[in-house]
């Protein structure tokens, strides 16, 4: 992550992240002529050279300095804080500044925080209504069957899932002790499925109760998955996972005995982004087979039903709860598309509902039509200006 040419080209630092916080990041290199990577520190991220010999990185909103070989590409001593107040992702381990050859430095003033989103619904028309009032890194949140409770990820130095319950009013904890991503409850709202880097890379598992109970690893190789939902059976997980042969393509493994495994929609192109309609016969998906990411949808019985569905780009699809509409985004719009009943695919002209200039870190749909959307939110303690630093690299040699 956060790759930075060295001089000349000759290879490039970056940061790796080690499944911790950014702060406990470690620092490599990769140099192009021999193909070697080296680890050069622990502990920091978003590193630079300081022409004159030093390299620069963050660790907690504040940037250090460390003497540096470039020839040998090794850290020759120990590294000082130079500059502290530097905004600094707590989730993506960004630090925001930048260093010109000359040694002048600009930042963005700040601290080491998480996304700043709010929980909120939407309507049709794009009406707001908080959930919750508070500003969290709030992400990907899904709701349950019932509508009872919706399931997120909090995107913080480290991240987790959580279960809020609408009628208690009560956010709660559900998995602890790694990385926890896309959560999903299980049709009969019993079960518990999210993807996690708790075995040190990325895999599927099962809790068997929503808050409590045991949990069952559901994949296990080295590709990398992203968890997309449920088959309304309740008996599999949909599931996208990349390969180095076909990119990403897209996946049913069974929850229970060996965890059987099978192809849904494969391809030379990458697929991602799949959700399955309730009623079990269409499947919404994104492919890059244009150039850029389009909403399809495929028949989940017959390859050869298939239709495009966006035109100007798309992302984030999203089943209505009786299986008649799809909504999805593209850029800054909200659109949606209805759909006949039967087995014929004959989906509508697109529609604008609304656009929204504001970030969306995904979004569900309830029973009564309303979006739940993790929506970033006007953040008053973000950076308002640069900091523009002249020659500010002199003063390391001093």
């Amino acid at each position: 992550m956060w790759p930075s040419l060295l001089p000349d080209d000759s290879g490039l630092i970056f940061t790796t992240w080690t499944g911790k916080s950014f702060n406990d990041a470690r620092i490599d290199s990769f140099t192009f002529k021999t193909g070697t990577r080296k680890r050069l520190l622990d502990g920091g991220t978003c590193a630079r050279y300081v022409n004159g010999g030093h390299l620069l990185f963050a660790r907690n909103a504040t940037l250090y300095a460390a003497p540096f070989d470039l020839g040998n590409l090794t850290v020759k001593g120990s590294a000082i804080p130079v500059l502290e107040g530097v905004m600094m992702g707590a989730a993506n381990g960004n630090a925001d500044y930048a260093l010109s050859a000359d040694g002048t430095l600009v930042y963005n003033p700040g601290e080491y925080r998480a996304f700043q989103r709010r929980l909120v619904w939407m309507d049709r028309t794009g009406k707001i209504t908080n959930i919750k009032d508070d500003i969290q890194p709030y992400s990907l949140p899904t709701l349950s069957p019932d509508g009872s409770k919706i399931a997120l990820t909090l995107e913080s130095s480290s991240f987790d899932v959580w279960v809020y319950d609408l009628h208690r009013e009560v956010l709660t904890k559900a998995s602890f002790g790694a990385d926890d991503y896309r959560p999903s409850i299980s049709p009969d709202g019993k079960m518990l499925a999210y993807d996690s880097s708790k075995t040190g890379r990325q895999e599927i598992f099962l809790k068997h109760g929503i808050l409590e109970g045991e949990e069952t690893q559901i994949t296990a190789d080295p590709d990398a998955k992203e968890l997309y939902g449920w088959m309304p059976n309740g008996r599999e997980l949909i599931y996208g996972k990349q390969s180095n042969e076909s990119g990403w393509d897209i996946y049913a493994v069974a929850i229970d005995g060996d965890h059987k495994i099978r192809p849904l929609i494969n391809g030379t192109f990458n697929q991602t982004e799949a959700r399955i309609s309730p009623d079990g016969k269409w499947i919404a998906y994104l492919s890059d087979e244009s150039g850029r990411n389009e909403v399809f949808v495929v028949s989940a019985t017959d390859p050869t039903a298939r239709a495009q569905i966006s035109t100007g780009g798309g992302k984030l699809p999203r089943w209505s709860k009786r299986s008649d509409e799809l909504f999805f985004t593209s850029k800054d719009k909200i659109l949606s598309v209805k759909f006949a009943g039967g087995n014929i695919l004959n989906p509508s002209k697109p529609v604008l509902l609304f656009e929204d200039k504001a970030e969306w870190s995904g979004f569900d749909v309830a029973a009564d039509g309303r979006l739940v959307v993790a929506r970033e939110a006007q953040d008053p303690k973000s950076g308002t200006r640069l900091n523009v630093i002249l020659n500010w690299a002199d003063s390391l040699g001093k």
